[in-house]
């Protein structure tokens, strides 16, 4: 489903419709320029093909069955990864789900309109509801609380990617005895009834009730090899053993696509020319290297 939605959205038009080509759609959640990026042509790629996102969602269980336009359910259910139980679909629910964006914001509004029109071409009835800021990102509102269907935000790349609290999807810990990384239901029992007894290297992060709704992994993705993965990059203090992990996330996350990154927001900065030292960075704020900025009353800062 999710490979099927990548296919439909055209996000070589948004861009060149929106950034005049400026910028490239991503294939992963860190862009190319980024030292812990898995490298170009390493990922899957998901260019516009209508007729190939058709086919992944008849696969999926989704057919137009009456010809009107729009798809609905007839497939079988399934089971989730990381051994959180079965899923099922309603026979004949339509294939209508819901975008939910925030309200007051004109680029994203043709982002949605865009994505609605593309969508509409395989059968996707897609509504766009605003929403208030303020609620859309509350602490109660629809993304902590993961009841949405679709949302579109932007997210920020830092130095240092980090990753553990948008990425890993279940507890994950070191075995006591083999000193790997694991998850809770690769330990036994006995290990898991003091805190004392096992090392806890990172927390489910999908935001719940069980977890008071932490972590910013809103759409609940969990997949073992790709948890363990990060885990092993933050945990690493060697540069490319860490960028090698990095890449084994990557590769997992472009195949299953918890989130589909369209592309990087070009940044702005102006500085009054008696300013001196102003270095835009691509990841870090303007005010990055503000120990070292001077001023210079002639205005050309030692030029």
């Amino acid at each position: 489903m999710r490979q099927a939605f990548a296919y439909a959205v055209d996000r070589d038009a948004l861009a060149q419709g929106l950034f005049g080509g400026a910028v490239s759609p991503l294939d992963s959640w860190l862009p190319p320029d980024h030292w812990a990026y898995a490298g170009e042509g390493t990922l899957p790629a998901y260019p516009f093909d209508p007729g190939r996102a058709a086919a992944l969602l008849e696969e999926a269980g989704w057919s137009d069955l009456d010809g009107d336009g729009t798809r609905e359910y007839s497939g079988a259910g399934g089971t989730y990864a990381c051994q959180r139980g079965e899923w099922t679909i309603e026979p004949g629910t339509l294939l209508a789900p819901m975008l939910v964006i925030p309200a007051g914001d004109p680029l994203r509004e043709q982002i949605a309109l865009q994505m609605q029109a593309s969508l509409a071409q395989v059968g996707v009835n897609l509504q766009v509801q605003p929403l208030d800021p303020a609620l859309m990102f509350a602490a109660s509102g629809p993304i902590v609380r993961r009841e949405f269907d679709l949302a579109l935000f932007a997210a920020l790349t830092r130095p240092d990617p980090g990753g553990i609290e948008q990425w890993v999807g279940a507890d994950v810990f070191r075995h006591p005895l083999e000193r790997t990384v694991v998850h809770r239901w690769d330990l036994e029992a006995r290990w898991l009834t003091s805190e004392q007894l096992v090392e806890r290297l990172a927390l489910n992060n999908v935001p719940g009730p069980e977890n008071d709704y932490q972590g910013q992994n809103y759409s609940g993705w969990c997949n073992e090899a790709a948890d363990v993965a990060i885990v092993e990059a933050a945990l690493s203090f060697d540069l490319q053993e860490r960028a090698a992990f990095y890449a084994q996330q990557q590769a997992i996350f472009a195949q299953e696509l918890p989130v589909l990154p369209l592309f990087p927001r070009p940044r702005l900065a102006a500085s009054a020319p008696y300013v001196c030292g102003v270095r835009p960075g691509p990841y870090d704020p303007l005010t990055w290297n503000i120990a070292t900025w001077s001023f210079d009353e002639s205005g050309t800062c030692g030029g």
